[in-house]
């Protein structure tokens, strides 16, 4: 039986916890090895296949046993060495912030690769980025790998001389989804906190204004509205009552909200009974058409706009800094409902096909 760490956001964001749920159900032959903290843990409690290193008081202590005889970084250090490989799973991996951050980060990885036996970066985007600098050290890292699957065209013509890096579909798609036949008039609306990000905050405002202004057009032709947050950590929750703040008392008390805090289930049939989508987030997206949703982005950032881009759907709904051109009538049009699961794999190779015959050696 195989071994695996996991190398991932682990921060109870549903379409992250989505990547550790699909691998580690399309492998239940696998032992998966992964950090996290106790307050993110509820989401993976459930699957059996994965062995969870919680960063609570016993495994600082663990942790610091382990130094001392091991002369490393600890349980991971030891777990790692211990593992048949080391999968990079997350989409923003690979995004530049400051010059310290950066190199920071870089370094950790190269140390990572240095101490695994194989290792695979599945499901990422490459970018935003400003220099050189950081692309070539990236090229660097990447060179050696088993495998480098990123989820858009744009990242993988970066590094089109590494002959180990691919294109394949974003791994969400893989996702085993509830089809509901019968579909209700509900509109899901899946916002993103744009208080924290400095290039997209000053447009908060008119952001709000807009989602507001959806939610009373979609009440007055008798649609449900469900709010659907993402990610308590990156302030979802905390948009979603300014949201509900806003409207008028009876508009108020027709909105249903779900909050993710590992109810993966719950979020899936939600949107799965679900008519239309106006969404922020990526996953929301995708989510989305797997469901058969009409859907309509908003894009907040360059895995999405590439994404649209690789499927020839830039056309629909607006990137955010441009909220005020999003002609909230449109969303309710009969259109197209975006891309089945069939077309995307005409498109893209399975994310996993790499692994597949590694973990089948």
């Amino acid at each position: 039986m195989k071994k695996i760490f996991l190398y991932t956001y682990a921060h109870c964001n549903l379409g992250d916890d989505l990547f550790v749920k699909t691998i580690c159900e399309r492998y239940p032959q696998v032992t998966f090895y992964m950090e996290c903290k106790p307050e993110f843990s509820n989401s993976f409690d459930d699957i059996k296949n994965l062995q969870l290193l919680k960063k609570n008081f016993f495994y600082k202590v663990g942790n610091s046993i382990q130094k001392l005889f091991w002369r490393g970084n600890g349980l991971v250090d030891f777990i790692i060495k211990k593992c048949d490989a080391t999968i990079i799973l997350g989409g923003s991996m690979f995004i530049q912030n400051s010059e310290e951050k950066w190199r920071q980060k870089a370094h950790q990885l190269e140390k990572l690769k240095a101490k695994s036996k194989s290792f695979f970066v599945i499901g990422a985007n490459f970018g935003p980025y400003t220099t050189n600098n950081f692309l070539d050290s990236y090229k660097n890292f990447f060179a050696g790998l088993d495998d480098v699957c990123f989820r858009d065209r744009k990242s993988t013509l970066l590094f089109k001389n590494l002959p180990n890096v691919r294109l394949g579909s974003d791994v969400v798609f893989d996702v085993n989804f509830p089809i509901k036949e019968a579909k209700r008039k509900k509109l899901t609306i899946i916002p993103i906190s744009l208080h924290n990000r400095d290039n997209l905050k000053n447009i908060e405002e008119r952001y709000l204004e807009k989602l507001i202004e959806v939610i009373r057009l979609a009440d007055k032709k008798g649609y449900d509205v469900t709010l659907h947050s993402f990610c308590k950590d990156q302030g979802d929750q905390i948009v979603i009552d300014r949201i509900l703040s806003r409207l008028k008392p009876d508009l108020r008390k027709k909105m249903t909200r779900i909050n993710y805090h590992g109810n993966i289930t719950e979020s899936l049939e939600s949107i799965a009974e679900s008519s239309l989508v106006l969404t922020t987030r990526f996953h929301g997206m995708i989510l989305g058409w797997l469901s058969g949703c009409k859907v309509t982005p908003i894009s907040y950032d360059l895995k999405m706009d590439n994404l649209l881009d690789d499927l020839n759907l830039s056309y629909l709904g607006c990137k955010v800094k441009d909220i005020d051109c999003l002609d909230s009538e449109l969303i309710f049009s009969n259109r197209e409902k975006g891309v089945s699961l069939s077309e995307i794999r005409k498109l893209y190779e399975s994310p996993f096909k790499v692994l597949d015959n590694f973990i089948d050696s």
